[in-house]
């Protein structure tokens, strides 16, 4: 596996990010988008300046390539309160992975799982007791390495995402232990 070393980005990042963002959308426009997103509506450059704004967004690099993504916080969208997670743990106990985004030029080396890896130990360290995360049901590629990573499947339900869709997410936890 590839090095690569894993930073909380600042504002001088926004342009990277973006442009990241950017190559990922084209790539999936023109390939199978698993994901389901679309270039100028998610991920976008406002997705990266909230996340640099709430200071969460974290980027692997590889040298001076920005190689990947993810947004790591707090805040669960609304349907995550209906779900049954099987142990009740406050907000602050839970940290949740938004956003995990492989530039294309860096597939298949290793970033999605060094990301990963990432947020379990960031998570750990900051004394959370559990890491979810939700993912487009037909995110095959996603929910193959989140569940290789020991995440439990706890939930599928319209998310409210994209208003007027009926795309169904996988919800997801790991516990820490």
């Amino acid at each position: 596996m590839a090095s690569f070393r894993i930073t909380k980005t600042g504002m001088a990042d926004l342009p990277a990010v973006s442009a990241l963002y950017d190559a990922v959308n084209d790539h999936l426009a023109v390939t199978v988008n698993y994901p389901g997103w679309k270039k100028g509506v998610y991920p976008n450059e406002e997705t990266a300046r909230q996340g640099l704004e709430q200071n969460c967004l974290f980027a692997a690099w590889q040298g001076d390539a920005l190689a990947g993504t993810m947004i790591l916080n707090h805040i669960a969208a609304p349907g995550y309160a209906e779900v049954d997670w099987k142990v009740n743990l406050p907000e602050s106990q839970v940290l949740l992975v938004h956003t995990l985004a492989v530039h294309p030029g860096f597939r298949g080396q290793g970033v999605a799982s060094r990301l990963l890896e990432f947020a379990l130990e960031y998570a750990r360290q900051s004394g959370a007791r559990a890491v979810r995360l939700d993912v487009s049901q037909g995110n095959l590629p996603a929910i193959a390495l989140y569940e290789r990573f020991g995440f439990a499947r706890m939930d599928i339900r319209d998310l409210g995402y994209d208003p007027g869709s009926d795309e169904l997410f996988c919800l997801y936890q790991k516990l820490l232990g």
